[in-house]
């Protein structure tokens, strides 16, 4: 027996739906030393690449993506000289306030709604489990 997918232009439309009724923010000015930048609210693409540079631990590489070319890259640059890094920072409140997912360096993203979803870690702390031989 075969059964067939909903179609792709569904799945398109569904998605479209619920970015319009979970999106509150679409665009961010963020001003940077008397110049404003329009963070727009980012692509599957830019999200694909920033949560990659996350997972790698990368936060110039998460700037430059999610804030684009021009805004990432003087964030980047203004962060060089200085002894505390603010990017971290920046890139957790953009993707705070259009509700994305924040991805904590070197972990997998997780979902504001799926929290409750985790594994439980064993009582030896590594995740795994001991084995009684």
């Amino acid at each position: 027996m075969t059964k067939s997918l909903r179609g792709w232009d569904d799945f398109v439309k569904e998605a479209e739906e619920a970015y319009d009724d979970r999106v509150q923010v679409k665009a961010l000015d963020f001003p940077i030393d008397g110049k404003t930048y329009r963070i727009e609210y980012p692509s599957v693409d830019v999200m694909r690449k920033t949560r990659a540079a996350l997972m790698a631990g990368d936060w110039d590489a998460a700037a430059l993506h999610l804030l684009g070319d021009e805004a990432g890259s003087r964030v980047v640059e203004l962060s060089g000289p200085l002894k505390v890094n603010p990017i971290p920072s920046i890139v957790t409140e953009v993707m705070s306030t259009f509700a994305l997912a924040v991805v904590e360096e070197g972990k997998a993203p997780e979902k504001p709604s799926r929290r409750s979803g985790r594994a439980s870690r064993s009582s030896n702390g590594t995740g795994k489990r001991s084995s009684s031989t």
